[in-house]
């Protein structure tokens, strides 16, 4: 619930943004890549920074949101999916590209697959990983959409450059999982020191 309505804003942005997109694409002397890098930066401070802070301060925004309900067991499902949202809502700037470049029905497909993957994953993953594999599962499917988008674009364009590219959106991924290595990391390293303190 906390990752849907993390999706809100970065929904909204791409929402506003598309329009404007569509009508760049039609006008042969505007600049693409201009509106794109606008997008992207929207985008970065929608969808992003909010992943980054879900990973970083899961533990407390869970005990906030959760109140009594709250167990620390649901702290790494959330970082795990707020991995898939960041890198998402980058590639959903080539999604739309692709859909105003004539690739509804590439798009269309695409979904499907996406169901069938999840599927898959789904039923290979939860029982033997329960709800951490879930929520890697979902990460996984919105890390690999991502580049099948950008393949699926690159494609349509005839490897003509446009978007998001590989390459960014492997930055972008980076950054999400070096914040959730530190995170993991601290929460390590608080585990293993609360009972010294606790002796001392």
């Amino acid at each position: 619930e906390v990752v849907t309505k993390a999706w809100i804003s970065a929904g909204a942005v791409i929402s506003a943004a598309t329009p404007r997109l569509a009508s760049v694409v039609a006008d042969a002397h505007s600049s693409v890549q201009a509106v794109v890098r606008q997008m992207f930066g929207w985008m970065f401070l929608a969808g992003v920074l909010p992943a980054v802070a879900l990973i970083i301060f899961g533990h407390p925004l869970l005990q906030l949101w959760l109140g009594s309900s709250f167990s620390a067991a649901s702290v790494l499902p959330l970082q795990l999916m707020a991995v898939g949202l960041g890198v998402n809502t980058v590639a959903q700037i080539n999604f739309s590209l692709l859909q105003v470049r004539g690739g509804v029905r590439e798009g269309a497909y695409l979904q499907v697959l996406n169901l069938a993957v999840l599927a898959a994953g789904l039923a290979l993953a939860v029982p033997r990983f329960g709800v951490n594999g879930a929520a890697a599962v979902f990460a996984i499917r919105l890390l690999l959409d991502a580049f099948c988008v950008r393949w699926l674009l690159v494609r349509r364009l005839d490897g003509r450059h446009e978007g998001i590219n590989s390459a960014t959106m492997g930055l972008v991924a980076a950054l999400l999982m070096v914040a959730l290595l530190t995170a993991r990391g601290w929460a390590l390293w608080a585990c293993g020191s609360g009972p010294s303190v606790h002796k001392l």
